[in-house]
């Protein structure tokens, strides 16, 4: 994890970072308490080094717009995302539960029954975003949340364009209608 300078931080003078839960190629997860509800969320902050790079906060608007339209049951929603004096942010909603790869990784074998309604239950999310042409292309234990219900929630993430890693390369999108396309659909990594 990082150094926490953000801890503490207000955005929007209602979210305040109050926790770091990971960091990334993009930047850093945090949970937020909205200071207006009392609500829970994940906040996912850009790196400040990435703010010089104009196409990539364009790839982030675009990316955090999109991401947004994404309404279904087992896909993180997204609750607000934007700029606060130079500070990059999407705001999900929070998750009680872990990650798919800390359950294996601390419990082992997931019981095959469950193994399947846990598959069942993110290819329904996968979907509802690809019927609206939207494709996830890292989807990894790490991106497949379990609340505390056992319910699948798919983590759409934001990633910066490496030129020097092949895989991530390929793992820009465009929408249709900013390419002229006629493929109705786009790639979120």
């Amino acid at each position: 994890m990082s150094n926490n300078l953000q801890l503490g931080r207000i955005i929007k003078g209602r979210y305040k970072l109050i926790d770091e839960r990971g960091s990334g190629s993009f930047g850093e997860v945090y949970i937020a308490r909205d200071l207006q509800t009392n609500y829970l969320y994940a906040a996912k902050v850009m790196y400040p080094d990435h703010t010089y790079d104009n196409e990539l906060l364009e790839r982030f608007k675009r990316e955090a717009y999109i991401l947004q339209s994404l309404n279904d049951r087992h896909i993180v929603r997204i609750a607000d995302y934007g700029n606060d004096d130079n500070l990059y942010f999407i705001i999900m909603y929070h998750i009680d539960g872990q990650n798919l790869k800390y359950y294996v990784t601390n419990y082992g074998p997931i019981e095959p029954l469950l193994a399947i309604q846990y598959i069942l239950q993110a290819a329904q999310g996968l979907d509802a975003a690809y019927k609206i042409g939207v494709v996830h292309r890292d989807i990894k234990p790490q991106n497949i949340l379990i609340n505390n219900k056992g319910i699948v929630k798919i983590v759409y993430c934001v990633h910066p364009l490496n030129p020097f890693n092949p895989r991530l390369k390929n793992l820009i999108y465009l929408p249709h209608f900013e390419t002229g396309s006629r493929s109705r659909h786009t790639s979120v990594h």
